[in-house]
């Protein structure tokens, strides 16, 4: 039986790094979001078939860990693979190395499926034809803390045209720019980010940002018109 994994290699671009030539979050999660898409398209189950049935693959949350960067121009080789099917929950993982086999990053994403006529999760079963992969890295993606409970507002962020997917809404990628732009570090000193969108943010949609520090823990959350649009956390290395 096929194994459900996917392996594909990515040059990096100048786009990709801060001012210290360090990969952003905001890159990282591209690259997951990508090889998830060419993945789940490779399975029969991308977003042009779930868009027959008016369905679409939204991600709930995500983590991922930074070990080390690549270099510029420098290839990095991404392996992902799902977990099985929990109801209305679908878990998937990823690994990047360097082309030294060194580790640079690892990431888990939870994905739900939303039906675009009710904007509600749709439980549709999705048959994963292979072998799923044994063992995970980890135990699951937390839910952050809400800053705006503990912290306080540091800033507004407007959604553009250039911030708008496929889905007519932020690019979930692009959440890692805010978090990037109001959390004061620098891409070094990250060492692991979680996100936990809760709420979609549209165009010309204004976003409070509020933000809250802990030991090593910087909270950040979006909350647009009273309502949380998302909460995060960045870990801080040392």
């Amino acid at each position: 039986m096929e194994k459900l994994e996917l392996t594909v290699d990515f040059k990096t671009t100048s786009g990709m790094f801060d001012k210290d030539v360090y990969i952003k979050p905001y890159a990282v999660l591209d690259l997951c979001q990508s090889i998830a898409g060419r993945h789940a398209y490779n399975l029969g189950f991308g977003a042009d078939k779930l868009l027959e049935d008016n369905l679409g693959w939204i991600t709930a949350r995500q983590t991922f860990e930074f070990y080390q960067t690549p270099f510029l121009f420098d290839t990095i080789r991404i392996t992902t693979f799902p977990h099985p099917q929990n109801k209305f929950e679908f878990y998937r993982e990823y690994e990047a190395y360097n082309l030294k086999g060194e580790i640079l990053f690892r990431s888990l994403s939870l994905w739900v499926i939303l039906d675009f006529t009710n904007n509600r999760l749709s439980s549709k079963p999705i048959d994963f034809k292979g072998e799923f992969r044994e063992g995970s890295y980890f135990k699951g993606v937390p839910k952050p803390k809400n800053a705006k409970n503990l912290g306080i507002k540091i800033g507004e962020r407007i959604v553009v045209k250039a911030d708008i997917d496929m889905y007519n809404h932020l690019n979930n990628a692009k959440y890692a720019d805010i978090i990037f732009d109001f959390a004061g570090l620098d891409a070094k000193e990250y060492r692991s980010l979680t996100i936990s969108y809760q709420s979609q943010a549209l165009l010309n949609d204004v976003i409070e940002i509020y933000k809250y520090q802990e030991d090593n823990m910087i909270y950040i959350t979006g909350i647009i018109n009273d309502k949380i649009c998302f909460t995060s956390e960045v870990r801080k290395r040392g």
